[in-house]
């Protein structure tokens, strides 16, 4: 039955892949490809510029995340630490599904390398998922207000009608909403302990026994969050204000990205265009780095906005984005095996402990 239920998860996903690079393929089949290798080309030397908005992103995050795991007194090493964001972001990009397996990953090894209980390295990275969205939610609202008028044009181009930017306000109310709930009730409730006491109702033997075996972390998280009520919240609130920079220099990829291909903008309609696709991203997240659906919705965006030849110029954008994202997947696995691991045992080993 697990075979069969693995087999048809695995044609699922096929299947939404197949379709969206047909539906890619399609939107680029009108693409001036000598346009395209002369833009790419016109690049040169620059393109050693293109990784830094990542890293930058990257350090960012590790630096808010820093902040979580400090607070409750374990001081970690930074250069370490942002060497298991790098790696985790590997796994994000490369794998199927791979943002529960880089989350379940990011635990494993902080518990590992800086010699932690699991249960704490995940109350951790529980808080810092949550405070990750609060500044998501602050860095929608903030791109959506300064570009709204380019999440008009491309509501229009896609749907015939101007809602997008709306929605997307209320998306981000929401997600403000939700994330402070969850933390809220990560903090000053026993949720883990709620969510085995849920879980155990399932009549599924298999399930139940896995439960009765994982009581102990449940009950060892909730513990560990517990902790974080007494972290002064101007703690939290800085590692918010890292993870906000580190969204923008999300953004700011783009910009130079486009910079580098030639292109003339205004960097408030990229900014909202881009922070529409991270949601994109995020939703399809069963696609590796979402391939296929982001891309089309590059081109998109870029011809909702009237830039000139607008698919060969998006082609060009995301035959860089890739290549960068190619470099951090080798930069992450790099980095996984200069600790004396691999991708193979990491997500065993966390498919082990959750």
């Amino acid at each position: 039955m697990k075979k069969e239920k693995s087999i048809l998860s695995k044609t699922f996903r096929y299947a939404i892949f197949g379709l969206v690079l047909l539906l890619f393929i399609n939107l680029i089949s009108e693409a001036n490809w000598v346009k395209i290798i002369e833009l790419v080309r016109s690049v040169g030397w620059y393109a050693l510029l293109i990784p830094i908005p990542y890293l930058a992103t990257s350090f960012f995050d590790t630096l808010g995340w820093k902040f979580v795991i400090d607070s409750l007194g374990n001081k970690v090493s930074l250069l370490r630490l942002f060497s298991i964001r790098l790696s985790t972001e590997a796994m994000l990009l490369s794998l199927p599904a791979g943002a529960p397996i880089a989350e379940g990953a990011k635990a494993y090894l902080v518990s590992k390398i800086f010699k932690l209980p699991f249960s704490e390295a995940m109350a951790g990275v529980v808080v810092k998922k949550s405070l990750l969205g609060i500044a998501h939610s602050f860095y929608i609202l903030f791109c959506v207000i300064v570009g709204f008028q380019a999440v008009e044009l491309l509501s229009i181009y896609l749907f015939s009608n101007s809602a997008l930017g709306w929605v997307m306000i209320g998306m981000a109310l929401v997600m403000f909403a939700l994330f402070t709930g969850t933390l809220s009730i990560s903090l000053n409730g026993d949720i883990s302990s709620k969510l085995h006491r849920f879980l155990s109702k399932i009549s599924i033997s298999a399930i139940r026994n896995w439960l009765l075996e994982a009581e102990k972390k449940f009950l060892e998280t909730d513990n560990h969050l517990s902790k974080f009520k007494e972290v002064h919240w101007a703690e939290l609130f800085l590692s918010v204000i890292f993870f906000l920079i580190g969204w923008l220099f999300e953004a700011f990829e783009t910009l130079v990205l486009l910079w580098l291909l030639g292109a003339v903008f205004e960097w408030q309609n990229l900014v909202s265009i881009e922070v529409t696709l991270s949601l994109v991203r995020s939703l399809a997240f069963v696609i590796p780095a979402g391939l296929g659906i982001q891309d089309s919705g590059y081109i998109a965006a870029l011809q909702s906005l009237n830039f000139e030849d607008a698919v060969s110029l998006a082609v060009s954008f995301l035959i860089l984005k890739r290549a960068k994202e190619l470099f951090s997947i080798f930069l992450g696995y790099g980095l996984l095996s200069l600790m004396g691991l691999n991708i193979r045992d990491t997500v065993s080993e966390v498919s082990k402990s959750e």
